[in-house]
């Protein structure tokens, strides 16, 4: 649910900090910077564009990104975008953060999101592709 776009290397959540690990954000693409695409990043490895441009401001997107051993792929509400990649990410250190990355050196938060997220989810392994298309089913509050 961006509020803003574009926005500059955001990052909506990250398994890591800036010295390894997996972000999924909003940036500029495979370029990092400022824009409008979804994008992962792996600190110290790169940015990879998934090939998708977000349309709109406060609407919700059901995002997945897998990655099964060698290729990155991206979901957007249920359809795999055009962008894979086989770039491989750092081993990710012991930080984990929502609306943001993390810097280690500075001991902070950094690349904030401007938006809302829900219902985020890591798994083990691999999603099935039926898992991917369907969403979370969202609770009535």
């Amino acid at each position: 649910y961006p509020t803003m776009l574009p926005q500059t290397e955001a990052i909506a959540v990250m398994n890591g900090a800036d010295n390894g690990g997996f972000g999924l954000g909003i940036a500029g693409g495979a370029q990092g910077g400022t824009g409008s695409q979804l994008v992962a990043y792996f600190p110290g490895a790169g940015w990879i564009d998934s090939g998708y441009t977000f349309p709109a401001t406060r609407q919700w997107y059901h995002i997945v990104v897998t990655r099964d051993g060698s290729t990155v792929r991206f979901y957007v509400n249920g359809n795999q975008t055009t962008g894979i990649s086989t770039l491989i990410p750092l081993a990710a250190v012991s930080h984990f953060s929502i609306g943001s990355g993390y810097n280690l050196a500075a001991g902070k938060a950094s690349h904030f999101y401007t938006g809302a997220i829900d219902e985020v989810s890591i798994y083990s392994s691999g999603l099935n592709h039926s898992q991917v298309q369907t969403p979370p089913a969202k609770k009535r509050r």
